[in-house]
């Protein structure tokens, strides 16, 4: 997947990390996702989380979800803080998205399972 052009990783413990990012608006995945008002894809926001946890956990996912849930959208030149925790006992993926230049207020958050 195209990453954003601007982020940071930040291992917090061996199954904790934290990603920092700036949503670039030339992104490829805001074409033709909605016109009135370009918004990051969930399909997006899952990839990443997946993708940004193959590199820095090792692990691989099964393509399954146990919950994913979209509160606020992510919008171009949004700051998002990603964090991930690894649940290795339960084969799981915690996953949530902050929007931190909009006061803290969460755009989504899940789990998926991993193999």
């Amino acid at each position: 997947m195209i990453k954003p052009n601007f982020f940071t990783t930040s291992r917090i413990s061996e199954n904790k990390a934290v990603v920092d990012m700036v949503i670039n608006p030339d992104l490829y995945y805001f074409e033709g996702h909605f016109e009135a008002q370009k918004v990051l894809p969930g399909v997006v926001q899952i990839g990443w989380a997946q993708e940004f946890s193959e590199e820095l956990f090792n692990i691989k996912f099964e393509g399954g979800s146990t919950a994913v849930k979209f509160t606020s959208p992510i919008l171009p030149n949004d700051r998002v803080k990603l964090t991930l925790e690894y649940l290795p006992e339960k084969k799981r993926l915690a996953f949530e998205y902050i929007i931190t230049s909009k006061d803290n207020e969460k755009a989504s958050s899940g789990k998926l399972v991993t193999e």
